[in-house]
């Protein structure tokens, strides 16, 4: 039976145990199939490695979406409610939006960290939007996974957004909360699950 192309997240707590190392592993075949042809390189020519937010992305650099600019590789920063509440705003800085040559990325869910806290609190973002290529390409809700608090995680079904080498992106935090004016800005705790296929030795060595 034919079917429309699935992109929509689903809450990790509606999933079958085994379902998410199955979605991450049949992404992992597609990514490494792709860049294997593409690259002509022999699949143990390349390597699979975990996302990184800044050094593969640019993760919250862009100037209009946090009060500070990330400049490492970490996940959480501070929202510019200010700038970007009730909008979708870019995260990713001109100098960082586009893919590095020979890399492919496919992002394929989320994670909300807030609950690592000792006492959770309100999460800066309520949507993302993934741009591809110019093509907008996913919208995904992230309250759908506040039904779930004590497991704040959520995944779509194979292939992801797949980001091919060289090519232009853009990602897009929609503001969902304000801070009213106040002084303190609101934190972003979401954290993107990814993987990375690419020559070995570009990065890391067998």
């Amino acid at each position: 039976m034919n079917r429309a192309r699935q992109i929509y997240l689903t809450p990790v707590s509606e999933l079958a145990p085994g379902a998410i190392a199955a979605i991450r592993n049949e992404i992992i075949d597609i990514l490494t199939a792709r860049a294997s042809r593409e690259l002509n390189k022999l699949p143990e020519q390349l390597l699979v490695r975990d996302l990184r937010p800044f050094d593969d992305l640019g993760w919250a650099t862009h100037a209009d979406i946090g009060t500070t600019a990330l400049t490492e590789n970490e996940w959480i920063f501070t929202s510019d409610d200010s700038a970007n509440y009730g909008a979708f705003t870019k995260m990713i800085a001109d100098a960082y939006d586009e893919l590095a040559k020979d890399r492919y990325v496919a992002i394929y869910g989320v994670k909300d960290m807030r609950m690592s806290l000792a006492t959770p609190i309100a999460q800066a973002l309520s949507m993302l939007k993934i741009n591809v290529g110019g093509n907008d390409k996913v919208i995904w809700d992230l309250q759908n996974m506040q039904a779930y608090p004590t497991a704040l995680a959520a995944v779509c079904p194979p292939p992801g957004v797949i980001i091919p080498p060289s090519t232009a992106f853009q990602i897009y935090g929609y503001g969902g909360l304000s801070d009213g004016g106040a002084a303190t800005d609101i934190a972003s705790y979401i954290v993107l699950e990814g993987i990375v296929v690419e020559p070995k030795g570009k990065v890391l060595s067998a």
